[in-house]
């Protein structure tokens, strides 16, 4: 297996490891475990190694000749 596929299929087990984090999070919030204040800085962290993800997932599709 080359490189691009593998590195491909890690990203995509990460962006889903990302979601479902968000959603626990979500629901840490709504069971009140944690502030709303700590809610939104874990969310805007995600939400921001969510889009280096998928970025690095966009870069490989084009990469492949």
């Amino acid at each position: 297996m080359s490189s691009s596929p593998k590195k491909f299929l890690i990203l995509q087990k990460l962006r889903l490891k990302i979601e479902i984090a968000k959603r626990l999070i979500r629901i840490m919030l709504d069971l009140k475990i944690i502030t709303t204040s700590k809610y939104i800085s874990l969310q805007t962290d995600l939400q921001e190694i969510s889009k280096m993800a998928t970025g690095w997932q966009k870069y490989l599709i084009n990469k492949e000749p």
